[in-house]
Formats: structure tokens, sequence, C-alpha cells
């Protein structure tokens, strides 16, 4: 791919542009110099400004670990990684627009996605036995992981809370909706304290992890399932470090 990116070029129709030319890109290996124009983009959708943060990554509902693979020289990445991550750009510059334009036409209170979206649940009757609490060492590594695990949950809990999806093709019901979020909100709060509740990530996981299945087998919700899978791989890795 080759940079003919210019000045009065949006970043949307960047992204449309890109998504089409590695749509025409056979199933290969790429490397990083390869991908300039979806290096850029990361790189200006990235609050962090490096374009591989745990932010951005759970907004594409992707990992840091493909994002790092776009940048990298040593490992090749798929064109079919690619083209995925381009995808996701296109889907997350479109929300963006669409925010612009609900703005522009004259609202007197700009709502955010989650708030147009999300409806009321019922209140979930769930006991939450606290039964295996670990004090946190202060490592870096750990600090990173938990920093990157609060960015997670919360995206988790934003897909959760927002969809826009018939009752019947939704993987969760309210009930379970409501019970899912209630565990992942007590999660978030245990994982910005200085101990940590082993048993109470274990069943964030494994909450998680079903309802991800789900939404993959029934091909729905797919933003849902892969911030899910996202999601899990992050407990499991800072559980391994506890």
């Amino acid at each position: 791919m080759t940079n003919t990116n210019n000045n009065s070029e949006s970043l949307l129709d960047q992204a449309i542009r890109v998504r089409g030319e590695l749509n025409a890109v056979p199933n290969a290996s790429l490397r990083g110099r390869d991908l300039p124009e979806l290096q850029e983009l990361l790189y200006q959708l990235d609050d962090a400004g490096h374009g591989t943060s745990a932010s951005l990554a759970a907004k594409l509902g992707t990992t840091t670990t493909l994002l790092e693979g776009i940048f990298g020289d040593t490992k090749a990445v798929s064109s079919a990684t690619a083209r995925m991550i381009a995808n996701q750009l296109e889907r997350l510059l479109v929300d963006d627009k669409r925010d612009a334009d609900y703005y522009v036409h004259g609202v007197d209170h700009f709502p955010t996605r989650r708030q147009r979206t999300r409806k009321e649940l019922p209140r979930p009757t769930l006991v939450i036995e606290a039964i295996e609490w670990k004090a946190i060492t202060f490592s870096p590594s750990v600090q990173k992981k938990i920093s990157e695990l609060v960015i997670l949950v919360q995206d988790v809990i934003t897909h959760v809370s927002a969809t826009n999806l018939p009752s019947d093709q939704q993987v969760l019901s309210d009930i379970e909706r409501a019970q899912l979020i209630a565990v992942l909100e007590t999660a978030l709060n245990v994982l910005k304290s200085p101990l940590i509740e082993k048993g109470l990530l274990k069943k964030a996981g494994a909450m998680v992890k079903r309802a991800a299945a789900k939404a993959a087998e029934r091909q729905t919700e797919i933003a849902f399932s892969t911030a899910g899978g996202a999601f899990v791989s992050a407990i499991v890795e800072l559980l391994k470090h506890l």
C-alpha cells in the first residue's frame, strides 16, 4: 500500500479508501512498512498518541497485541488482520460522524452513544461473596495489566449496556444483562482498590466468556464478543501474576 493521503481527505474518507485497498490484497503476510496509512489512522485516533493503547484496542474491539503487529517489521501480520482493523476503524469513524451530525442538528443536550442506546434494565437480585482477597504487588507490569483491564471492563460494560438489536436477537435477556453489568461494575471497583478479590474476577471472566461465546455462535453483537474475548484474556493474564 502506498501513502496517497492528502490534507483535504477526511479521516473517514481515508479509512474507507484504506479498507478498500486492503480488501483488494489477497491473503498475504504484511509488515509495518506495508501499512503506513493504517498506522497513521491508528496514531490519529489514539488518545495516547502511539496507536497501540489498550483504550484504542477496546474501542476497536481488538487487542493491543494485534495493534502492535501493524507497527512491527520483525513479525508479519496477515492481510486479514489488517483488513479487520481497517473495518473496525471505519465503523468507529462512522459512529463518531453520526454523533457529530446529531450534535450539529441542534440538539440541546448532546448525549453520548451509550446514553442514547442504553435502556433501563431491571435491578438484579445478586449476591456476590468475597472469598479470595489478594494484596496487590505494585510492580510496574502488574499495574500495567490492571490499568489495561480497567479500560477493557469499561468497554465491555458499554457494549453490554448499549444494544440496538430487537430482544429476540440479543444474546442476553434483560435480567442476564443486568446481572452481568452488576458483576462487571463490582469488578471495576475492586480493580481500583489496594486488594483484589480473585474469585470475583474469575466469576466476571466466566460470565463474559459464556456470553461472548453465545454472541460469536449466533454471529450477533460482534463488537461485544470481540471486546469480551479481550477482557477474558486480560483477566487470565492478570491472575497469573497474583
